[in-house]
């Protein structure tokens, strides 16, 4: 997608992430959740409008009933992951994604094992994990004790990456997997 039409979408995204809270059942359809993961692909590289759109869909998976309305179509989900694995160093981004899958693991075993083993979700999680305490520890060693903006966003990163990883454990085909390759 151009950057013109990135702006425009990045204007009806923050509209549509306002009415996604309390309007939450009018997104669940198929059509409106895969319209959202196609956007994702198709404006990869705009981290203001992944932004926004994460941003939708945190809203909208704090509702069970909209967890269960990714199940049917993987490929939602596996958007999710896309974009998660393509933009680990935009901290906002990662913490509202790691927010949407620990959402959508949380509800649903189904989900649960498409993204620990379609989306090669454990070695992206244990990926990030590695990065982001990295980036704790170096913040940590710079700031001296002087708590900053940057150190708590990586520390929420952080607890939405070991709570995801908490979610899909619970299943025990993912679990078992896990322990037996950490």
């Amino acid at each position: 997608g151009s950057a013109g039409e990135a702006r425009v979408l990045i204007q009806a995204t923050a509209a549509l992430r306002n009415l996604a809270g309390w309007r939450h059942s009018d997104f669940l359809s198929d059509a409106r959740l895969g319209s959202l993961s196609r956007l994702m692909a198709l404006f990869s590289t705009h981290v203001e409008l992944l932004t926004n759109i994460s941003r939708i869909l945190s809203k909208l998976t704090v509702h069970a009933e909209a967890c269960e309305a990714f199940v049917p179509s993987a490929q939602n989900i596996k958007q999710i992951a896309r974009t998660l694995s393509a933009h680990a160093d935009a901290a906002p981004l990662a913490l509202r994604l790691a927010f949407v899958l620990g959402n959508l693991t949380e509800h649903s075993g189904t989900l649960r094992t498409v993204f620990a083993f379609d989306c090669d979700g454990a070695a992206l999680v244990a990926h990030l994990l590695g990065k982001y305490w990295q980036k704790d520890r170096q913040l940590a060693c710079a700031e001296q004790g002087q708590a900053s903006a940057g150190v708590q966003e990586v520390e929420e990163v952080l607890v939405k990456l070991v709570r995801l990883l908490a979610n899909m454990a619970i299943c025990p085909r993912v679990g078992a997997a896990r322990a037996s390759t950490a």
